[in-house]
């Protein structure tokens, strides 16, 4: 109820609920805000918002277990307010930097997160044990 009465405060916040279709909803937004700041494992909602050409800001712990993810190359790293809204006000004013990141973001998830790559590499590692 707290986010319900806040989103209807702030027009620039959305609150959307469960969407049929998330790659239908997120191609309206140009950047992922991942703010996060306690967890462990794969993010993979930052691969999916790689995935769909979404410039990605991220604390680096939202960002740990991505291999080749590397700040102002594949995302953007921010820790504080300042830092986040510094990132997306960047991001959003340069669209030759933003689709750069995008670019080697989604070369990532291609080379490494797919089907086929992370399938194959669990089968290897059956085999091998």
């Amino acid at each position: 109820p707290w986010l319900q009465t806040a989103s209807a405060h702030e027009p620039t916040l959305r609150l959307t609920g469960f969407v049929d279709n998330l790659r239908d909803h997120l191609v309206n937004y140009p950047i992922m805000i991942n703010p996060m700041r306690m967890g462990s494992g794969m993010k993979n909602k930052v691969l999916e918002a790689h995935a769909l050409g979404l410039a990605v800001v991220s604390t680096s712990l939202g960002m740990e277990s991505i291999e080749g993810a590397v700040s102002g190359k594949s995302y953007l790293e921010a820790t504080s307010a300042a830092q986040f809204h510094a990132a997306i006000t960047s991001l959003l004013t340069d669209e030759t930097r933003r689709l750069a990141l995008v670019r080697t973001a989604r070369q990532i998830v291609t080379r490494k997160y797919t089907w086929d790559t992370v399938g194959s590499q669990w089968i290897d590692l059956v085999r091998r044990l």
